[in-house]
C-alpha cells in the first residue's frame, strides 16, 4: 500500500501491525530497523507490478498478484 510516498506492508488476516517499507532500489525495500527480510517487487514487461518476493536467508517467499 502506498500512502504519502511511504510504502507499508500489512499481511490481511494475520493479526500483524502495518510494517513502514523503506527503499534500498527501485522494486526492493526493508522493513524499518532491520536489512532482513528484503521486499522485492517482481514486473511484467509494461512495468506492472506482478508479484511480490519476501527475501529470507536467500530464498524467496512469492506473492503473486491476483486483481
Amino acid at each position: 500500500m502506498l500512502t504519502n510516498d511511504e510504502v507499508i506492508k500489512e499481511l490481511h488476516g494475520f493479526g500483524r501491525a502495518k510494517e513502514e517499507l523503506l527503499p534500498l532500489c527501485v522494486d526492493t525495500f526493508y522493513r524499518k530497523g532491520t536489512w532482513r527480510g528484503e521486499k522485492v517487487f517482481q514486473r511484467d514487461g509494461q512495468g506492472r507490478v506482478i508479484a511480490l518476493a519476501d527475501r529470507r536467508e536467500n530464498n524467496d517467499l512469492v506473492w503473486k498478484k491476483i486483481k
